[in-house]
């Protein structure tokens, strides 16, 4: 048997003999519609299902808080053992909050994680240190999009002239300057505005 085979035996064998897990396992699967798979891996391990458990109950959703338990944060631990992190679960739902609530990227989240199990700091406190999370902010990134404007007079000379493929220029410019924090989306909605007053 592969050592594979032999964890996937030995979690039915904890389920066995503890109900909770067994209840766990098919709660996850019907209630989470979370895949067999991952039901079993979260279900399988006291400790593990636990941690799983605490994540639920912040109220983010169970798939977020399943791939980042399972894909990110079992990189980090012992064998599946995540009691020598040098943070508790109460950290790893301040950061996937940040995450759900969209104040921090995807890359951000894994860069904050990574920095975490160095140092066990705080979430809040290493992303200040790193200047803060996505700018949202309407005004903020409307200062922005008009410095880069008033940068690039050429530029926006020949996109007035017809150069549509030079909003990708200006796209970059604005992330740029933000260093990659402003929200792509709200920032090409609202570069989209500003270069239409060009053509006005």
């Amino acid at each position: 048997a592969s050592p594979q085979d032999n964890k996937v035996s030995q979690r039915d064998q904890n389920r066995e003999s503890n109900p909770a897990l067994s209840a766990r396992f098919d709660r996850y699967q019907n209630e989470l519609e979370l895949s067999k798979n991952v039901a079993d891996q979260l279900s399988g391990d006291e400790g593990l299902s636990n941690y799983f458990e605490t994540l639920l109950a912040s109220g983010l959703p169970a798939a977020l808080c399943a791939k980042w338990l399972r894909n990110e944060l079992l990189a980090y631990g012992d064998e599946g053992d995540l009691s020598g992190l040098p943070f508790g679960a109460g950290s790893f739902v301040e950061l996937l909050t940040l995450l759900n609530n969209k104040e921090i990227s995807n890359r951000m989240a894994k860069e904050i994680l990574e920095a975490m199990v160095k140092t066990g700091q705080a979430p809040g406190a290493l992303l200040k240190e790193m200047g803060g999370g996505v700018i949202a902010d309407d005004a903020a990134i409307e200062g922005i999009i008009q410095s880069v404007l008033d940068a690039a007079a050429d530029e926006c000379e020949r996109y007035k002239n017809g150069e549509d493929k030079l909003l990708g220029f200006f796209m970059g410019q604005v992330m740029a300057q933000t260093k990659g924090k402003a929200d792509p989306k709200l920032s090409r909605d609202l570069l989209q505005q500003a270069l239409a007053k060009l053509r006005a």
